[in-house]
């Protein structure tokens, strides 16, 4: 049966044995369905691009009026006319995942079968502290591009952070499209602007050089007399253990990272030919070139007997060292290395960074930089790009000078 619905029509639809469908005239497809119970709904019958039936419920009459239903009729047939699919949107919108949930499986399914044990407790802060108070009951559906900048514009005070989550988000929404959750071209993320982060990084000079090495040597002598019962005076205040001093050494002349160096084992030292073979580092597996002043202090190590490390913990030889951080901080204290120009504190991550200008210094160009530290992306050494142009500027002014001195001399003698 087909006629113009009104309210006045639905009102007058009695219930029968079977449920059945009165059509409206206005719009194709558009009708009250009406159960043996006698409640009534609006529905929609039309077609997908791929031929697929759909027959969504739009509502309940009483709830919802006629004009209502045929205004969202008409609003989801002008959606098919444009090769979308309504009711299936409608029906993965309420089927689908939570960013929590989301959350869960990127840690389960990415995080931890591909990433180090650090950066995975990053993501897990990450996403406890920023994400799941904020977002975690939310649809993945229904993330907006605005919602992601409301959190970063909340989140301005610390920089930093607000990047790193929401490039953490980024890659989420990437993989809820793969998986199916979320449309394809679709994440939130895209476009946000990251916040201008401050560099709080800086190197050594060669004054603050040679305060560091007096400190380690006398921090490493005291611990000697100590061990010996025959401290002088402050031994006891200033003495470091020797593991500790060699690996501050070792970060001091590599570059290395501080994971890298504590967890170093004997069987991924070529002494021979003056080379570390990390199995696994943050980047994967690598080989790290020594100079002889970081050779010199890898063959001057014990071997502690049934311990694979290059770097064991006092407590046995079962585990590798592990306290360097605290150490670091009494010995930089020592050293005068207290604070920054801005303040901060001199960290011990900021020897890895003091050997990329200590190259840039001697000439290397960021791909020679990069093979240094043990970058696996160029992208990742061209924070140091300045310190490149700086030095290249440098040489060019002192070869400029050297030319300009032999013009003048030339001038002279040509008078």
């Amino acid at each position: 049966m087909a006629l113009k619905i009104t309210k006045a029509v639905v009102e007058s639809l009695t219930p029968k044995a079977a449920r059945y469908v009165t059509w409206d005239t206005a719009v194709p497809g558009f009708g009250v369905v009406v159960q043996p119970s006698g409640r009534k709904s609006f529905a929609l019958f039309y077609r997908s691009r791929d031929g697929t039936q759909r027959k969504p419920s739009l509502g309940v009459f009483g709830s919802m009026t006629v004009e209502q239903a045929r205004e969202l009729a008409r609003d989801m047939l002008a959606k098919v006319r444009g090769g979308e699919d309504p009711s299936l949107s409608r029906k993965m919108a309420r089927a689908s995942s939570t960013v929590g949930e989301l959350a869960d499986r990127y840690l389960d399914e990415y995080a931890r079968p591909r990433k180090k044990a650090s950066s995975v407790k990053m993501d897990e802060l990450n996403l406890k502290k920023h994400v799941r108070p904020r977002f975690g009951s939310r649809k993945v559906t229904s993330m907006t591009a605005p919602d992601i900048q409301s959190m970063h514009h909340a989140m301005h005070e610390t920089p930093g952070a607000a990047n790193r989550t929401v490039a953490l988000l980024s890659k989420m929404f990437n993989l809820a499209e793969k998986w199916g959750l979320r449309a394809q071209g679709t994440n939130p993320c895209a476009h946000i602007e990251r916040y201008p982060e401050k560099k709080i990084h800086r190197d050594l000079t060669e004054i603050e050089t040679a305060r560091l090495a007096k400190v380690l040597r006398e921090a490493e002598d005291a611990f000697g007399r100590v061990k010996a019962k025959r401290p002088r005076e402050k031994d006891h205040e200033i003495a470091e253990h020797p593991t500790a001093i060699a690996a501050v050494r070792l970060l001091l002349l590599t570059g290395c990272r501080r994971g890298e160096i504590l967890s170093l084992r004997w069987e991924e030292v070529d002494q021979d030919r003056s080379l570390l073979r990390f199995l696994d580092s943050k980047t994967g597996a690598k080989t790290v070139a020594l100079n002889d002043s970081a050779a010199a202090i890898i063959n001057g190590i014990p071997h502690v007997k049934d311990s694979p490390w290059v770097f064991p913990s006092p407590k046995g030889p079962t585990k590798h060292f592990v306290g360097l951080p605290k150490i670091w901080e009494r010995l930089r204290k020592h050293a005068g290395l207290e604070t920054m120009r801005d303040g901060g504190a001199f960290r011990l991550h900021d020897l890895r960074h003091n050997l990329a200008s200590a190259a840039a210094t001697e000439g290397m160009n960021l791909l020679q930089i990069g093979k240094l530290l043990g970058h696996r992306n160029q992208g990742t050494t061209a924070r140091y790009a300045e310190l490149v142009d700086a030095a290249q500027a440098k040489a060019a002014n002192q070869v400029g000078a050297t030319i300009a001195r032999a013009m003048k001399a030339k001038r002279r003698q040509a008078k």
